[in-house]
């Protein structure tokens, strides 16, 4: 037997403009709570928007895409807190208050919502505060409820602790793997070194060379041709922009540009394969491509080719590893860039070209035992999401039995 949540969580709809309640205000959002977990304190003025009221105790479920099962209990406030509208607020009256955030975490209750959803997006689809009130709840006593949801705390939570463990082994991975591929670009693994007097790369392999981008590569760029002119696009040219970029070979593109777009737009240069690209500004500002095609690029895109005493495979290892040092110098406040002028003034080491494909070689069969152990660790996790949706499912709806699993303990 079921009952709808309205009648075991009262639905809550005060608003409030938060400036009228402090100077700063706790504010459960959902890109807060994405980011953290957590909801921010905010400055009250800088929230242009009524929110919902929150005085501790409400259940808010989010309307926004709830297949992602947006679901919390808001614990005790000392301070100001709203929350945005895009959740609905409910008060438990007649139900245990963590058995309802169960009961609504569980798959039954999110394939009910996103049946229901309305919007044409499906990053952006909301359901109806009354269809959330509808959501059927079962009806059983209170003690039992509590039992179940004492049973999901400590169940949730330590499936809770392997997945952070996890993610932290992910983590570690990751970093041991960058500062190992620093290593091997520079020469520093093994063997004497010498000081390069740069901060973010102190030193080189003695024996190694050092030289600016701008003496071992041509480089380049693009631009964008007219958008609003459709005979620039749809030819048979390749054209990257930096959405291209996945640091891996580039050897299609989203887009491509006719023979009169390259006839009209003299920057439009064919860029060969074996290039080197770097977005220099953007959301993807860093990554990287090694061209596997002929290509014209879009002007967000620093090229680097014809190759002398340093391979653009090389140089792409090189970056990688010393990315997140180098994005440091990027200027501009509003939109940081690495510009073309930086790229070139860059130093980049410089073994024998027989070394550095071998030292290639080394990082390819490296890259992959580090993507086999990473991807291994991501299914870990996608497991034990699985497994923390089914015991959840499991216990809410009957089909597991707490008491046994619990061997007995009360």
């Amino acid at each position: 037997m079921t009952v709808p949540l309205w009648t075991v969580a009262v639905p809550l709809r005060e608003t409030v403009d938060p400036a009228t309640l402090a100077s700063e205000v706790v504010h459960y959002s959902i890109p807060a709570l994405e980011a953290t977990g957590q909801p921010a304190v905010e400055p009250s003025d800088t929230i242009k928007s009524l929110k919902l009221r929150v005085r501790g105790g409400e259940l808010l479920v989010s309307k926004l895409n709830p297949r992602k099962s947006r679901v919390l209990l808001v614990p005790p406030v000392s301070t100001p807190t709203v929350a945005s509208t895009e959740f609905v607020a409910f008060r438990p009256v007649a139900a245990e208050p963590r058995f309802l955030v169960y009961c609504l975490s569980a798959e039954p209750t999110r394939q009910l919502l996103d049946s229901n959803v309305r919007s044409v997006t499906r990053s952006h689809q909301r359901v109806e505060p009354e269809v959330i009130a509808r959501v059927p709840i079962p009806a059983i006593p209170l003690d039992e409820q509590r039992r179940i949801a004492d049973f999901l705390d400590s169940e949730v939570a330590s499936i809770g602790l392997l997945m952070s463990a996890t993610g932290s082994q992910v983590a570690l991975l990751r970093r041991r793997h960058l500062e190992w591929l620093r290593q091997v670009t520079t020469g520093t693994e093994e063997g004497t070194t010498a000081s390069t007097r740069i901060p973010w790369m102190p030193n080189v392999n003695r024996d190694w060379g050092l030289h600016r981008v701008s003496r071992v590569f041509k480089t380049g760029s693009g631009t964008t041709p007219t958008a609003t002119d459709a005979s620039n696009f749809g030819g048979a040219h390749p054209w990257v922009n930096t959405g291209d970029l996945r640091d891996g070979p580039v050897t299609a593109t989203s887009k491509s540009v006719t023979d009169s777009a390259l006839e009209r737009f003299t920057t439009l240069t064919t860029y060969p394969p074996g290039s080197l690209l770097i977005a220099m500004y953007g959301a993807t500002i860093g990554r990287t491509g090694m061209l596997r095609i002929p290509s014209t690029v879009n002007q967000a895109c620093c090229v680097l080719y014809r190759e002398t005493a340093v391979s653009a495979e090389f140089a792409w290892q090189w970056f990688i590893a010393h990315r997140p040092w180098i994005l440091n110098l990027a200027a501009g406040a509003g939109q940081p860039n690495i510009s073309q002028e930086t790229i070139r003034g860059l130093n980049i080491p410089s073994p024998t070209l027989d070394l550095q494909r071998q030292i290639v070689a080394t990082v390819r069969r490296e890259a992959i035992r580090v993507a086999s152990t990473e991807d291994a660790l991501l299914r870990r996790v996608d497991l034990l999401t699985e497994r923390r949706q089914a015991i959840i499912t499991a216990a809410v709806t009957g089909q597991l039995d707490v008491t046994t699993a619990r061997g007995g303990r009360s």
